[in-house]
């Protein structure tokens, strides 16, 4: 999964790609002129070269750990036409309760409407998670099919070892080390699990409003 990554075992080389290459791909609705698609195909081979320097075998089969990567999925199938996608998703109430804004403050102006942006910064992480994530399960069902997999955290935490056989079954792997009982115990819910619980009800009902049939859709809307 790389052999230089930082404190959240983030893939650093395809994050230098995405910092030169994201903006402007969304600006362009994921569409780059000939110039472009020729300077962006060429950092991202020199990027994926040192992401996968010291792989034991060059023809293993290996992976990417970036979140924005949810935001070029058309850009990994031009490259990769077969490539296959895990969707990780965490209810956006949990999210709209994290600390965590970096894509929202680095993308959000490209991804939220202009009503969006004048909310408050619990709801636009909300109005965030939905088109994202929503975005991103269209283009899998409706792209990538068979080469799509959406894994709920919640159900990762309460069930490990189906989810990671589940996992390991799309990947088609005979013997996925995640399935080793010591991978499998490191597999702990964190504490801010199911944080929006011990929030204002109205501040919830909000959220729940925005998120609306997204939220159904994933299954957090009862949750």
């Amino acid at each position: 999964m790389g052999s230089r990554l930082n404190w959240a075992e983030d893939s650093e080389p395809i994050m230098e790609f995405y910092e030169s290459w994201l903006r402007r791909y969304l600006e362009r609705d994921g569409v780059f002129d000939a110039a472009e698609s020729m300077a962006a195909k060429r950092q991202f081979d020199a990027c994926l070269e040192e992401h996968l320097a010291g792989l034991d075998d060059p023809a293993a089969t290996w992976g990417v750990k970036v979140p924005r990567s949810i935001l070029m999925l058309g850009f990994w199938q031009q490259r990769f036409p077969r490539f296959k996608f895990v969707h990780l998703i965490r209810s956006g109430l949990d999210m709209a309760y994290s600390d965590d804004r970096w894509q929202l403050n680095m993308v959000g102006d490209l991804v939220l409407t202009d009503e969006e942006r004048q909310y408050d910064e619990r709801l636009q992480s909300m109005a965030y998670w939905r088109r994202v994530n929503a975005s991103a399960a269209n283009y899998g069902e409706g792209e990538l099919a068979p080469r799509y997999l959406r894994i709920r955290f919640e159900d990762l935490c309460a069930e490990p070892a189906r989810v990671c056989q589940e996992l390991g079954q799309f990947l088609k792997s005979p013997d996925p080390v995640f399935l080793a009982q010591s991978g499998l115990q490191q597999i702990t819910p964190p504490a801010t699990l199911g944080r929006w619980q011990d929030q204002p009800s109205e501040e919830v009902a909000e959220l729940k409003r925005v998120g609306g049939a997204v939220l159904e859709r994933f299954g957090y809307s009862s949750a």
